[in-house]
């Protein structure tokens, strides 16, 4: 055989059993590499273990956004395990800024949990953000609830590279906490010449509480002393429960079927009648009669209190512990 030929057909050969690598100039991919700057936004964003947000990288090309997505199916952000679980704890959180208020209800499973910062604060947030977001269109006059959908679609403030929105934080919060999280009302106004008066019961700061109110009073801009007096009348609310403003509110059928004098009743349902014990504990002046000496009149009110109307779990230890035995039948 020609040498020529020989040679030739060897190097054919060679070349055909070589792996290509030998002969690629560029940098090979190492897959699973760290990338400890996606790690820690995906942390954030999720409160994802980092083993956990690895895996959801690597599995999604180190693209975020699909890192989440795979963390959601894969259950490993947790939140999907206890969304069915009861959730009648919580707080009212209250945002108010001149003539505009919100007021929300956020739910978790336990007292503990409702008291936790990282908790109260998320509850903050949103109610502040609703105020702000040029996206939410505030009711006008009279409060009103406001679109869940809409709430937890807007932004709310927290650390960079965190949560994108309102419902994305509470899945994150949800994950950390162990328990379900859930926003469960909102409620808002914007008054025209006139201010939002709002009160939050056993709150240090006036904004978070387990039971709380906003009042829309119209007639004057607020200044400091008005906010006192909106604040003392969102208290007679929560402190009194009223049901109406004014007597001509009250249902006809009600007032007729009352027995005895129906200045009682309109004492107990009607605001401007009550006493207004807030202001004046000797309780010799209406709530009527001191917003109109300062020229001011309530047109709406709502008052919020945690847990109401639902039905709080009660766990049977015993039964559990059976059934975890395999004991029960």
């Amino acid at each position: 055989m020609n040498m020529n030929r020989l040679n030739n057909l060897i190097a054919s050969n060679v070349l055909r059993t070589v792996p290509k690598r030998f002969f690629s100039t560029a940098t090979p991919q190492q897959p699973g590499k760290l990338n400890v700057a996606l790690i820690q936004e995906l942390r954030k964003r999720t409160g994802s273990g980092m083993t956990d947000c690895k895996k959801a990288l690597d599995a999604s090309g180190n693209d975020v956004e699909k890192a989440i997505e795979w963390l959601h199916k894969q259950g490993t952000l947790n939140s999907g395990k206890f969304t069915n679980r009861v959730a009648a704890e919580g707080v009212v959180a209250i945002s108010i800024e001149g003539n505009k208020g919100v007021i929300l209800e956020m739910n978790c499973e336990t007292d503990f949990v409702s008291r936790a910062d990282s908790f109260r604060n998320l509850a903050k947030k949103i109610a502040s953000a609703t105020l702000k977001d040029p996206k939410i269109t505030l009711p006008e006059n009279k409060i009103s609830e406001i679109s869940l959908e809409n709430v937890l679609s807007i932004s709310v403030p927290v650390e960079e590279g965190a949560a994108k929105n309102a419902g994305e934080e509470i899945t994150r919060v949800m994950s950390i906490l162990k328990e379900n999280v859930k926003l469960r009302r909102v409620s808002g106004v914007k008054v025209h010449n006139g201010f939002v008066g709002a009160y939050v019961h056993g709150s240090t700061n006036d904004t978070v509480g387990k039971m709380g109110s906003i009042v829309a009073l119209t007639g004057k801009a607020h200044d400091d002393r008005l906010r006192e007096l909106g604040k003392k009348v969102g208290g007679q609310v929560v402190g009194f429960d009223p049901k109406h403003i004014t007597k001509e509110e009250v249902p006809k059928e009600q007032v007729s079927n009352f027995r005895g004098d129906v200045q009682h009743l309109y004492k107990d349902l009607v605001l401007e009648e009550q006493e207004f014990v807030v202001f004046d504990s000797e309780g010799k002046s209406s709530v009527k009669d001191v917003l109109s000496k300062e020229g001011l009149n309530v047109v709406s009110f709502a008052k919020y209190v945690v847990g109401e109307g639902l039905e709080k779990k009660k766990d049977d230890f015993l039964e559990e512990v059976m059934k975890k035995s395999n004991l029960g039948k």
